[in-house]
């Protein structure tokens, strides 16, 4: 239950960082940015439970040494580098 709400907190961090300083959208605007913000930070719950689900059956099954490997980074599963 973690993941998806470090996934909607940290994953517009992400997206940002890896594109620019302001994820490539042009953002001069404070609206715009908010409303790019707000649509990571729902992407990154949805893809944090994605990615939870499958890092739990990871551990389940024996595939992961550590069940909370990227616990922090929504698009990374545990068996991930």
């Amino acid at each position: 239950m973690v993941k998806p709400v470090a996934g909607a907190i940290v994953g517009p961090v992400v997206v940002m960082g890896r594109t620019g300083p302001f994820g490539g959208c042009g953002c001069d605007d404070g609206r715009a940015l908010l409303i790019f913000y707000g649509a990571f930070a729902a992407a990154g719950a949805v893809v944090g439970l994605v990615t939870g689900v499958i890092s739990d059956v990871q551990a389940l099954t024996g595939d992961a040494c550590d069940p909370c490997r990227n616990w922090y980074d929504p698009f990374a599963t545990n068996t991930s580098r």
